[in-house]
């Protein structure tokens, strides 16, 4: 009786872990191992799990059991093999501590070394697809957040990024309802080869699709003159009155605007319309104007993000938060609207620009509660109030360590906060 219970068990971990309930093939392992210790398979299984998670000690000690109690041959080899991932969990950590700096490039350097075995496979793939975001590089990214899915369904950052590739790239991801891979690793395993050799041949990555090319990304340069003296108009000796009102819509040439908003040249748009007074427009001048308004609260405010993140990502932080501020002010109530004002913050605290990056981040903190920067924006406030106010420094801190602590944002600058008080 005893022996089909202990088969039910296992065979419930298999079909969980296959599934990517790694949580609930983990409690029927533990079912299975109590009812019998000499279960090899289970205890295989087990180990497998945690190491894809991370634990590389949990995988050793069940393998050691494994290899003790029953002499298993598998067990032992996994052991061996497993020496060579001492120097991946280092690597993971150097990436990790880049990709927290958001040293993007620096990061997915790091992070490729762990991609030689499935050793942490989970965290690992999570943190490139994060790379792969920051990026913009939005098929790249979803690879590795399947990835993560496919092995780790309930994973939440992989669910806030699979929300987001949907949201701002339009990507929807493919998790498959049994993971083929999964199920081919565990046939492997049962085939006693390797566990580091299995992936070494399945990595495949979707050739990246090219954004279109944003045909307003060449500025029309032929209002500089225009503009010039739009701004000169500020001054009271240059405007012109009528019936005591600024006839601002004077100074723009409507049939530009036009040919701008029809072309869809963002950039363009933006210049013409960012000094008119809709309220003192007319006619055909005023549905132009509004035409504008609307492609750039539509449209614009991603193009801005697109070319911002470019920037950003290139180190051009001034020309970044340029694009960034113009997307800040049309992107409200646009689903990339949150994306806008956490990387505007990101790109000020960079700048150096320390209390508008607080109001960001904080403005982010209140307005986005379950948007995917979450973790990293109450980690940022916990950080940068550290010389301005310690009391909200170690509350942040303090929600960290309560919220999320298995985020890699739990780390030791959180607890040396918590620790000064």
């Amino acid at each position: 009786m005893k022996s089909k219970q202990k088969d039910k068990d296992y065979m419930k971990a298999v079909r969980f872990y296959e599934e990517g309930e790694l949580e609930k093939a983990l409690k029927k392992c533990d079912e299975s191992i109590s009812n019998n210790l000499r279960n090899a398979a289970t205890l295989n299984l087990k180990g497998l799990i945690l190491y894809l998670k991370g634990d590389l000690e949990g995988a050793k000690a069940q393998w050691k059991i494994n290899s003790e109690h029953n002499d298993d041959s598998l067990a032992k080899h996994y052991i061996h093999d497993s020496k060579s991932d001492i120097k991946r969990a280092q690597y993971y950590k150097v990436g990790e501590s880049y990709l927290k700096q958001l040293r993007i490039e620096e990061a997915i350097a790091e992070l490729e070394k762990c991609t030689e075995s499935d050793f942490n496979s989970i965290k690992v793939n999570l943190a490139l697809s994060i790379c792969y975001l920051r990026k913009g590089d939005y098929a790249r990214s979803s690879v590795y957040a399947t990835k993560v899915l496919n092995v780790d369904r309930n994973n939440i950052g992989a669910k806030n990024i699979a929300k987001e590739l949907k949201d701002v790239g339009g990507i929807k991801l493919e998790v498959s309802k049994r993971n083929i891979w999964a199920k081919g690793l565990l046939f492997t395993v049962a085939t006693v080869i390797i566990v580091g050799s299995i992936v070494a041949g399945a990595r495949i990555y979707l050739n990246s699709k090219n954004t279109s090319s944003e045909s307003s990304e060449t500025l029309v340069e032929k209002n500089q003159d225009t503009d010039n003296a739009q701004e000169e108009n500020i001054d009271d000796k240059n405007e012109t009155k009528e019936k005591g009102e600024t006839k601002t819509e004077n100074l723009v040439d409507f049939s530009v605007l036009e040919s701008s908003v029809n072309n869809k040249d963002y950039e363009a748009i933006y210049n013409n319309i960012k000094n008119v007074n809709g309220n003192d427009l007319k006619g055909r001048d005023k549905t132009i104007y509004y035409k504008g308004i609307e492609i750039l609260k539509n449209e614009g405010a991603n193009f801005f993000y697109r070319k911002g993140s470019e920037l950003y990502n290139k180190k051009a932080l001034n020309e970044a938060k340029s694009e960034f501020s113009k997307g800040y002010e049309y992107g409200n109530g646009n689903y990339i609207y949150p994306h806008i004002v956490f990387f505007k913050a990101a790109t000020d605290e960079e700048l150096g620009n320390i209390d508008d990056a607080i109001s960001g981040y904080e403005e982010f903190y209140n307005k986005f509660k379950n948007e995917t920067y979450m973790e990293e924006t109450t980690y940022k406030l916990a950080l940068l109030y550290k010389e301005r106010d310690i009391d909200k420094s170690i509350a942040f801190a303090r929600e960290i360590r309560e919220k999320y602590p298995s985020s890699m944002y739990n780390n030791k600058a959180i607890s040396n906060l918590l620790d000064t008080k």
